[in-house]
């Protein structure tokens, strides 16, 4: 787990970590390559399927191609920032706190700049990581979960959404 370039997060309202450039790329295609693994079945299966229309190394090129590409921009989704605007982030980092705590994540920092979680939870390599930014009129957050595309999706659209309504609900 890396903690955020806060001021470059909130210029760019895009996931930055101290990490080297390298390392950067480096995660986000890692992430692309988990993302994108029932891309990969499925392109050998379309790659089997129709081979008696097509050559088959066209169709496996241009399937593998086309999954990378989508796996490649649903990884670099999860580096956007979700706004959330909010009067305080004290009532933010009481709810988001109650919410990771509940979905297997540890907070790791909480401070007056950022939140940073992470996730192990039944799984021995990969992990989820969740970062909070925190501007004077809003709230960046991101959630970044190393899972196959749909529970990957799934899991930190869930984790958002919960976090959104109870800071409404409070």
């Amino acid at each position: 787990m890396y903690t955020p370039k806060v001021l470059q997060t909130i210029k760019d309202e895009k996931l930055r970590l101290e990490t080297s450039v390298f390392m950067r790329h480096l995660l986000v295609l890692l992430q692309t390559v988990i993302i994108g693994t029932p891309f990969i079945f499925l392109s050998i299966l379309a790659t089997e399927l129709l081979q008696s229309y097509f050559s088959k190394s066209v169709i496996l090129c241009t399937s593998l191609l086309l999954s990378f590409l989508i796996s490649y921009l649903l990884a670099k989704h999860q580096h956007t920032a979700t706004k959330l605007r909010l009067a305080n982030s004290s009532e933010f980092k009481i709810a988001a706190v109650e919410v990771l705590e509940e979905s297997g994540f540890k907070v790791t920092n909480n401070n007056n700049k950022f939140l940073a979680a992470t996730c192990i939870q039944n799984r021995a390599h990969i992990s989820d990581n969740f970062y909070a930014v925190y501007t004077k009129s809003a709230v960046l957050v991101f959630c970044i979960c190393e899972l196959p595309f749909p529970f990957s999706q799934t899991k930190s659209k869930t984790v958002i959404a919960t976090i959104k309504e109870r800071c409404k609900g409070g």
